[in-house]
């Protein structure tokens, strides 16, 4: 059988996204079982592989979606991300195992917005995703001023103890942010956190490891790269694309 996966064949430079810029980071919560000398094929073959074929699935939507965070700059994201999260979403890969939504107020201190995020996110990973969510928001901007509104989002593998299977969580906040002389600032308003999460379809996987395999044209992507690869760098190592992080 020829494997076929229209989902990384889409062309999805036509669409859009409603955001001025998107702010990511990458997370990892687990063990990671992976053989270090297995072989593409054997990373999807096996299931005590499947961290990092989770890593390498993602970096592959990432690549195609042109959705780089630590390479492009987060102005790059608003045009990117849609498309990252459509594949996420049409993947014949993972099915979607929970939609979370809380509606939250949010004043401008960055301490109640984790205390805020821990109370309405109920999930086991609540310090961490309160933690990196606020402190992904920027302190300074070099040359915007007004208001921007900013989606910072969180992309998450992580392996339940009480199941086999890998996860994918993405957790997104947008936030409208004011820039005045150089200075972000976060001010008071009512925000939306959401939680999408992802379980790999193991038996399906193992099942078409090689054509998988055969669709992807580099290495396997070991969780640690994976978390480098989606979190955005910082706005000196962009400058060569953008001369603003919120641009």
């Amino acid at each position: 059988m020829r494997f076929t996966n229209p989902i990384l064949l889409l062309d999805t430079a036509s669409m859009a996204f409603a955001f001025d810029a998107v702010i990511s980071k990458g997370l990892w919560i687990g063990t990671d079982s992976t053989n270090p000398g297995a072989s593409l094929e054997e990373i999807f073959a096996h299931r005590r592989n499947h961290v990092t074929a989770v890593s390498t699935i993602l970096q592959m939507y990432s690549l195609n979606s042109d959705f780089i965070p630590w390479k492009r700059t987060p102005q790059n994201g608003r045009h990117s991300y849609g498309s990252f999260k459509f594949m996420l979403e049409n993947s014949p890969i993972f099915q979607k195992v929970e939609t979370f939504t809380a509606q939250m107020f949010v004043s401008g201190d960055l301490y109640e917005l984790q205390t805020a995020i821990r109370q309405e996110y109920k999930h086991q990973d609540r310090e961490l995703v309160a933690f990196n969510l606020a402190s992904s928001i920027p302190t300074k901007s070099r040359n915007l001023v007004g208001t921007h509104l900013v989606l910072f989002s969180l992309v998450e593998i992580f392996k339940p103890r009480t199941q086999e299977a890998v996860h994918v969580r993405l957790i997104e906040l947008p936030l409208g942010l004011r820039v005045d002389k150089g200075d972000v600032r976060l001010y008071n308003q009512d925000a939306k956190l959401t939680a999408l999460t992802f379980e790999i379809k193991t038996k399906w996987v193992k099942e078409h490891a090689h054509e998988i395999a055969s669709s992807y044209l580099g290495l396997p992507i070991t969780v640690k790269e994976f978390v480098q690869i989606f979190t955005t760098s910082a706005e000196d190592e962009n400058e060569d694309e953008d001369e603003d992080d919120l641009s």
